[in-house]
Order: C-alpha cells, then structure tokens, then sequence
C-alpha cells in the first residue's frame, strides 16, 4: 500500500468523524517524511495567511510566519500562476538561487532548519487560496518529485472535503446570530473569516460601520478597528486555540464582544476559524448595571432593551419608535419587567437597577 491509499480513506474517515483531521495532516507528515506538514489559507491581496492545521510547527514558527513572514513568502507571491490540484516543488516557483537570497528563508526557513516546501492549491477564490503543503530540509529532486504526486492523488478528495465543509459550516451562522440578537435593540454584528474579512454583516452592523466610530470596512472588506488593543484580540482570535472564549471591549460609545463560531474541527480547518464581532450600543452609565439585574431576574432580550431604556430617561413611545413596535407592545414588556421585578413603577424600578433600593420591594 502506498502513502496515497493510506490517506485517502483517512480523509472520509475524517469528514465522517471516525477520525480527527489531526491524524491525517500527522500522517501525511510521517508518509511524507517531512518534517512539517500544513493546511492553510493565502490571501494575495492583503498577503495574510491562517494555518487552520498543522503537523510540526511550532508554536513560535506559526506566529512569526502569520504576523510577519507570510507576506515575505516568495512562494505566495507565485501562487496565483499554479494550476489548482498540482503540485509543485519551491524550485518550481523560485530558483534556489534567488530563494537563498531572501528575508522568508535565511531568517525564517533557515532558523527552523527547513530548506524547501511542496504545495498543492485545493481551491483558489477571488485571491483566496486554501493549500496543503510540506516543509522539509530534504532538497533531493526525486524524493520531492514524490512527494508532489503524492499531494496531487490527494487534492481532489481534499477539495470534496472543503466543499461539503463550505456548504455547511457557514450556511445558517448569519441567520442563527440574527434570530439570536433580534430582540436585543441595536445590536449589529459583523462575521469575519481567517484573514480578516468581513464574510457577513448584519443591517444595524452596516450602520456603524459606516459611521466609522469603533470600526470600518477597509479595502477588500476587511474588518478594522479603531482601537488597537480590540484589533490585535481579533487577530489572535482568528488565529488562536480553538476554545478560546470571548472578550468584550469597549470603544467609541459600543461593547464589542469578539467570540468564535462554527467550532467544528472539519469546518475550521477546511473554512477557517470565523470570528463573530458583536456591537452592542452602550449606555456608559446605565448599560452594566441594567445587564447585571436583568440577568438576576431572568428578564428576555426585550424586556432588557425596555429596562435600559429607562435607565436612560426614554418614554414609552420614544422607546416603541426606536424599536419600530408599538406604544402597546413596549408597555407591555414593561408591565412584565414590573412583574419579575416585584417594583411598583418606573421610579422603584429604577432605584433597584441601580442599586438605591432593595431589591426584593414588599
């Protein structure tokens, strides 16, 4: 049996779940015998890279090549020229004369012994490449030449598996966020993929985003924040563990929670981690204590959104207008609000909120 028929069965082993996709990008590397073997993403437009799998690298290699090195790739800068599901050696794309004489190797290549790669495009979209490839030290032509054809015999089930994974990781993440948030007044989100564009953004999202307070839209649609410290936890979110729990930071008048969807090991590695940017409105001085007693009484999203409301001074029908719902409606929630609260009007109810009243009235 040759590597090929080994691990092609272990990439539906893997889609169906009988395996994890970490066994198979082990093996590759172990039948390849290479030292490093990868999945990733490249943009060629923004020259931001994601590794989503990985077998060999370490730690510090990921991040210097992700915050750094990936844009040096002279491999990447040629990428685009390849045809889809054939392999290629490194000398194919850059003489190894001229290799040797770049930043990517002699600082980065070379620091973590490695000496050439083999790679094969699984897919290519709008500048957006998803490829499988080795790192080894090992610069014999044939054994190179081997490993290529190994790689090609693999591209087409890998481009099923990404298929399937595109079909059915993102479909419904937009629609399941809307519902979620649908009560919660003025929330807006955005959907961002490994390489920092926004892949969906919600209409309340559109909004500010287009105000340009806390964050905008750059060139190839990529998501970017005003505050430094929230973009480079975006960052690490996209590139970071996949448990990784969400943040919450606070910026030009938004909390904007950054938390992972989709965490789906096949999904991940064949779409990418997506990173959801949540913008709630906030009331500076309202807004904490309003979330932190709702939660205590177990009011809904809209029963919230008529508390903060009233924190912040609204009338009924200022609230009902900025809702698009009726005077009737917001009543009503709030006639619930007093009902899980035990308060006997607007003014208790604001005492308890914020703490000037006992929070169980007789």
């Amino acid at each position: 049996m040759d590597a090929a028929d080994e691990l092609i069965p272990l990439i539906y082993a893997s889609l169906l779940r009988e395996t994890r996709w970490e066994e198979f990008i082990g093996r590759l590397a172990a039948l390849a015998d290479v030292e490093c073997a990868t999945l990733f993403f490249h943009d060629s437009q923004s020259g931001r890279g994601a590794v989503t799998l990985q077998s060999g690298i370490p730690d510090v290699a990921q991040r210097d090549y992700l915050s750094h090195y990936g844009a040096l790739n002279p491999w990447m800068w040629q990428v685009g020229r390849t045809p889809v599901g054939t392999a290629i050696v490194g000398e194919q794309l850059v003489a190894r004369d001229r290799f040797h004489r770049t930043e990517y190797y002699n600082d980065f290549l070379r620091r973590f012994d490695q000496e050439t790669g083999v790679g094969v495009t699984i897919e290519r979209t709008e500048g957006r490449f998803l490829l499988l490839s080795t790192l080894s030290g090992d610069v014999d032509e044939e054994r190179n030449a081997a490993r290529a054809r190994l790689l090609s015999r693999l591209a087409p089930h890998l481009r099923r598996a990404s298929e399937f994974y595109g079909r059915n990781h993102h479909s419904g993440i937009g629609a399941e966020l809307t519902g979620w948030l649908s009560e919660a007044g003025g929330v807006g989100f955005v959907l961002v993929d490994p390489v920092g564009r926004a892949s969906h953004v919600s209409p309340a999202a559109e909004k500010y985003l287009a105000d340009g307070r806390a964050a905008s839209l750059g060139p190839n649609a990529t998501l970017r924040f005003r505050n430094p410290d929230i973009q480079s936890a975006l960052q690490q979110m996209l590139r970071g563990p996949r448990a990784v729990l969400p943040v919450t930071l606070q910026d030009g008048g938004f909390g904007i929670t950054l938390m992972p969807v989709g965490q789906n090991e096949g999904g991940i590695a064949f779409s990418g981690q997506t990173v959801a940017a949540v913008f709630t409105p906030v009331l500076a001085r309202t807004a904490a204590p309003a979330l932190e007693f709702a939660r205590r009484y177990g009011l809904t999203p809209a029963e919230t959104r008529v508390l903060t409301a009233i924190l912040d001074g609204q009338r009924p029908a200022e609230i009902a207008t900025a809702a698009s719902l009726s005077v009737e409606t917001v009543r009503s929630q709030l006639k619930s609000v007093f009902s899980k609260t035990g308060a006997n009007g607007q003014p208790q109810l604001i005492r308890m909120a914020i703490g000037l009243a006992d929070p169980d009235p007789d």
